[in-house]
């Protein structure tokens, strides 16, 4: 959920013209990777 309101955030604040451009680096849901464990 947070991963998901960061980036309608970050849509919002490009398509407004707040920030010029952006870039998201996010997780999908369910995808059980950890810092110990990757996939």
């Amino acid at each position: 959920r947070l991963a998901v309101g960061c980036v309608i955030e970050l849509v919002f604040k490009v398509a407004t013209g707040e920030l010029k451009n952006g870039f998201a680096v996010v997780r999908p849901p369910g995808h059980h990777a950890e810092e110990s464990t990757p996939m």
